[in-house]
C-alpha cells in the first residue's frame, strides 16, 4: 500500500511524538525525474517532534524505506529533521525547508545512512537547509556511505560541535552545483563541507 501526505500539519504538545512508518520501498519517476507513484509527503509541516529518545532519532524518519518528500517544512524539532538509514534505493527531496532542527548526534537537518556495499542515493533539489545544529558531524547534513546530488540549494547558518557546519560526507560520491553555503559554522574541520573518502567522479561547483 502506497502512502500520501498532502498539506497536513501536525503540532503536537510539548513531548509528545506523531510517529509514523513508511513501508513501500518502491517509488517511481520517470526519465525526468518526476514523481509518478509511490509514497510521498507533499505540502506538509512537520514539527516539535523529537520529544523521546530512540535511536536514530528524527522527525521524519525511516529505514530501508525510500519515500519522495516534496514542497514541505521540517522544521522546530528536537531531533534531526529527516532521518534515514539503511538505504538501498534513492530518496528525493525537493523544494522543502529544513530548518532549526536539532540533533543530540549528527546530522541536525537532514541524515542520511547507506547500507555496506549496497548502491543508495539521495536527491536534495531546490531547498533550503537552514539554522539546523547536531552535537555530532553534519550541522544541516549529515550523509554516510550514500551517494549524495545537490542542486540549486542553499546551507545557512547551520552548525557542528564536530566537523561540517553545512555538510559532513563520507564514503562515497558528492555532487554539488548551483548551491550557496553562507555562514555555517563548525567546531571541527569544513566550516562549509567537510568530506572523507570521496569515490570517483566527486564533484563540487558552487
Amino acid at each position: 500500500m502506497d502512502y500520501y501526505y498532502e498539506g497536513i500539519k501536525y503540532n503536537p504538545h510539548k513531548g509528545e511524538d506523531y510517529n509514523d512508518n513508511f513501508d513501500v520501498d518502491i517509488v517511481l519517476y520517470d526519465l525526468d525525474g518526476n514523481y509518478l507513484s509511490g509514497s510521498i509527503l507533499e505540502h506538509c509541516i512537520v514539527e516539535y517532534a523529537g520529544g523521546v529518545s530512540v535511536t536514530n532519532n528524527g522527525a521524519i524518519r525511516f529505514e530501508n524505506a525510500h519515500p519522495f518528500i516534496s514542497s514541505s517544512t521540517v522544521h522546530l524539532n528536537s531531533a534531526s529533521g529527516i532521518y534515514a538509514w539503511d538505504l538501498t534505493g534513492t530518496v528525493r527531496i525537493s523544494k522543502s525547508n529544513i530548518g532549526c532542527n536539532t540533533s543530540p548526534s549528527s546530522g541536525g537537518g537532514i541524515c542520511i545512512i547507506g547500507m555496506n556495499d549496497v548502491n543508495s542515493s539521495v536527491y536534495l533539489l531546490d531547498s533550503f537547509i537552514s539554522e539546523n545544529s547536531s552535537s555530532g558531524d553534519g550541522g544541516g547534513m549529515h550523509a554516510f556511505k550514500s551517494s549524495v546530488f545537490i542542486d540549486n540549494c542553499t546551507f545557512i547558518k547551520n552548525i557542528s560541535s564536530g566537523s561540517g557546519g553545512g555538510m559532513f560526507h563520507q564514503d562515497n560520491t558528492v555532487e554539488i552545483i548551483n548551491s550557496t553555503f553562507i555562514n555555517n559554522t563548525a567546531s571541527g574541520d569544513g566550516g562549509a563541507i567537510q568530506a572523507y573518502n570521496f569515490r570517483d567522479a566527486s564533484c563540487i561547483q558552487l
